[in-house]
């Protein structure tokens, strides 16, 4: 694993090159590893800038060149598709704006080689005006709290957001929906000026908003690389000064994350190297190390929590959750101990939509 940390750092810009080359065999696990978290496109970067002497086998170096190119295609397809979708969207009424994916192109120094699997969008208006005219062109997959389904590009899997996220808490998710509202209606109001293109968040929504992100899949599913790497570019392209730390830090502190976020910066700044000047916080070691064991946990381990992917039942599948999640309670109790009763709404409401 420290080989494959070595080689993100070069990537991101934090290290020169490897401490001692790598074998061959090593430079295979490294491709593998990439590719299972998502970010080997991310990661042929590091390609660029090493010692020739330091370069994988040729049969390697050619794979890597291949999955970038199509990783470019891929991006361009996608931005292409998220215009559509904007401007079909905007023909029947509703503003949007773009969640993650393309919107955090902004933040990459060369954003086309992020990988990008889906669209999340997010509709200005009421839930059931929103639910009322996705139905109208196609039912559904599934309604939650917070977003459907709405596949109708070929090959890309759309998610429709009536709210970015929420909180099993209903007091932070109180706080956090009248804060998305407030940013909200700020963010929609670009999209008048769109003609041709796509509605993009930005950093002052981005940074509590892809934490927000973040803890859901530690506490929801499971936690992954790349959101954390998004997070690395949005807070090394942003210059935020104290104050602009103390305030983000405020509203975290509302949602119930600032704990989160201080072992975020742990993974940001003593794993990742990220200078002290862009971190939010003091980095927290004891919750940054819980979070690495997520980030690296076997690979037999993972994949049991994450959407679609479990095939056993709901029943086994919610004590599995809980019982993961109990690992947690000492860093987010508040959270942890609301999730049962959130869960048991989300499965009345998915019984109710059927």
């Amino acid at each position: 694993m420290d080989r494959f940390l070595e080689l993100i750092r070069i990537a991101l810009g934090t290290q020169k090159e490897f401490c001692t080359p790598p074998s061959a065999e090593e430079w295979t696990e490294l491709y593998a590893l990439a590719n299972r978290h998502g970010i080997g496109g991310i990661l042929f970067v590091a390609l660029m800038s090493i010692p020739k002497s330091q370069m994988p086998p040729s049969e390697i170096s050619a794979d890597w060149f291949t999955l970038a190119n199509k990783m470019k295609e891929d991006n361009n397809r996608r931005a292409e598709q998220v215009k559509h979708v904007t401007r079909i969207f905007k023909k029947h009424g509703f503003r949007s704006v773009i969640l993650k994916g393309q919107s955090l192109s902004q933040y990459f120094p060369q954003p086309e080689l992020r990988h990008s699997s889906d669209i999340d969008v997010w509709l200005e208006g009421k839930k059931e005006d929103i639910i009322a005219y996705i139905s109208s062109v196609r039912k559904p997959d599934t309604i939650l709290y917070h977003h459907c389904d709405f596949n109708v590009v070929k090959g890309t899997s759309i998610e429709v957001h009536f709210t970015p996220s929420f909180f099993a808490n209903p007091f932070a998710n109180m706080r956090f929906q009248k804060w998305a509202k407030e940013n909200g209606n700020r963010l929609f109001s670009n999209c008048d000026n769109i003609e041709d293109g796509f509605n993009q968040t930005d950093a002052r929504f981005d940074i509590p908003y892809l934490l927000t992100h973040l803890f859901r899949h530690v506490i929801d599913e499971e936690l992954e690389l790349k959101p954390v790497i998004d997070y690395f570019f949005v807070l090394r392209s942003t210059h935020l000064s104290d104050a602009d730390k103390r305030g983000h830090m405020c509203t975290l502190r509302q949602f119930g994350i600032d704990g989160f976020a201080a072992g975020v910066m742990y993974i940001l700044h003593d794993i990742l190297g990220l200078d002290d000047e862009y971190l939010l916080c003091e980095p927290d070691k004891r919750q940054g190390l819980a979070l690495m064991r997520e980030l690296f946990k076997p690979e037999q381990d993972r994949g049991c929590l994450a959407k679609g992917k479990s095939k056993e039942n709901h029943i086994r599948r919610f004590i599995k959750r809980q019982t993961n999640m109990l690992r947690f309670l000492p860093f987010y109790p508040c959270e942890i101990l609301w999730t049962p009763y959130w869960m048991i709404k989300i499965f009345i409401l998915l019984r109710r939509n059927k």
